[in-house]
């Protein structure tokens, strides 16, 4: 069991994922907004809307927000370019971020993707990277990732 568990949660803060744009923000003057985010794209070359495949009679995109929910962020959303996976999403009452074509491709990058939503949402100081495609996180990873904010620039967590 434990070598199917993997997972990856990414802290980013708004002036590091931004760091090739002339960005200037304040300092913290208040508690940081630390947004989860899951990008959750439609197109997958391995497995069609993979997003909203089932685990236990839960979609994989539902089992990571269950999850996420269960941890105080300041917001919830997914990226997607999907309105499948939009809806799905909703379910969970996570916020919607439609991605452009450019982030929405094989080629794009998770980092591209995530500077692109925090230039369209400069009230997030912070990002929690989560991956749907993790099924077995627990909410124990994602409160000692989000505990961890603040301390340190990036968290990275994977288990074998």
């Amino acid at each position: 069991m434990s070598a199917l568990v993997s997972v990856a949660l990414f802290w980013l803060t708004l002036q590091n994922a931004l760091s090739c744009v002339n960005y200037k923000r304040e300092p913290f003057i208040k508690t940081p907004h630390v947004a989860a985010l899951i990008l959750a794209r439609g197109g997958s070359k391995g497995i069609t809307l993979k997003n909203l495949q089932t685990v236990g009679n839960e979609t994989l995109l539902g089992r990571a927000l269950t999850t996420i929910n269960q941890i105080k962020f300041s917001s919830i959303w997914v990226s997607t370019d999907h309105f499948s996976i939009a809806l799905e999403a909703d379910k969970y009452g996570a916020n919607i971020h439609w991605r452009s074509a450019e982030t929405a491709t094989d080629q794009a990058s998770s980092i591209s993707a995530a500077q692109e939503f925090l230039v369209h949402h400069s009230i997030v100081d912070g990002v929690a990277l989560i991956q749907c495609t993790s099924p077995f996180n627990k909410k124990e990873y994602l409160q000692r990732g989000f505990d961890l904010f603040g301390f340190h620039e990036c968290v990275f967590s994977v288990t074998r």
